[in-house]
């Protein structure tokens, strides 16, 4: 878990310095837009894969209120009902193809 969760961060300080960088470099806005769409997939899959695994080896006191994990998957699984990942593998996609 912990390596998914490292290399979830890296890709969205990937994406951030991107960012940073377009700001001098508008030409930069395709990266900017596979490495955003890149972070969000596997940061999404990620949270998701990490709270469900959580409550896997923890069972049911992973919802108890010492522990509060159930708090960490509903926050993870909300964010992806507002900002669906198919839109980013959408983005994702096209522009590997403009790549071609």
């Amino acid at each position: 878990m912990s390596a998914k969760l490292a290399a979830s961060r890296q890709l969205v300080l990937h994406a951030a310095r991107l960012l940073q960088a377009y700001q001098e470099t508008p030409e930069l806005l395709p990266s900017v837009r596979a490495a955003a769409s890149h972070a969000k997939i596997i940061a999404t899959e990620t949270a998701l894969e990490v709270t469900s695994g959580i409550f896997q080896t923890m069972g049911a006191r992973a919802a108890t209120r010492e522990n509060n994990f159930d708090m960490y998957y509903r926050n993870a699984r909300t964010l992806t009902l507002h900002d669906p990942v198919d839109k980013h593998r959408e983005t994702v996609g096209r522009l590997q193809l403009v790549e071609l």
